[in-house]
């Protein structure tokens, strides 16, 4: 395991306080993303209508590291969301997130433009955390997280119930046990 004393870099002594940003393992840790990014990268040029295929990231990433830039071996994902879709599915499937982006975001300013200050802080706050996820999401692949996925369904689902509208002049009509609104 990750013992304190390998925390702090080699320069500085063990009883001192050290910054974070002297601690070599932040380092690494960032080096590590840049390799993985640029290795997404260069499947996504060599495979960029369609992708390599679901989850072929981690199987494509040593051949394309060059002999000196094996900081870190072995990847599971690109730890960047679009850097993985590019990747993956192509330049199909990142014009795809994108646009599910932009669905999942542009409903949601006229609600914080309208006059129901109840519904407005409720925008607010899912916005806010959508904008966080998809922000996480230059950092981190987080898209088959489960947690995730449920987080982005309550906002689909959020956004498309708040920005119905109201109509009291519908009628329910019951036909063989079955609701329709007509």
């Amino acid at each position: 395991g990750l013992q304190p004393k390998d925390m702090v870099s080699s320069s500085v002594e063990a009883g001192e306080s050290v910054s974070f940003l002297r601690r070599a393992w932040i380092w690494d840790h960032i080096l590590a993303r840049f390799e993985f990014w640029k290795a997404a990268w260069g499947i996504f040029k060599d495979h960029w209508i369609v992708g390599s295929g679901p989850w072929t990231f981690n199987l494509l990433y040593p051949q394309y590291l060059a002999e000196n830039e094996a900081v870190h071996p072995h990847a599971i994902t690109a730890h960047n969301l679009f850097i993985q879709t590019a990747s993956d599915y192509g330049l199909i499937g990142l014009i795809l997130l994108i646009s599910f982006v932009t669905f999942c975001l542009v409903p949601a300013f006229p609600i914080l433009k309208s006059n129901f200050q109840d519904r407005r802080f409720l925008v607010f706050c899912l916005l806010l955390s959508v904008v966080g996820f998809f922000i996480q999401g230059f950092i981190e692949y987080l898209l088959p997280v489960s947690l995730f996925l449920h987080y982005l369904i309550l906002w689909v689902v959020a956004i498309a119930f708040l920005t119905r509208k109201n109509d009291v002049n519908k009628k329910i009509v019951v036909v063989g046990g079955s609701g329709f609104i007509g």
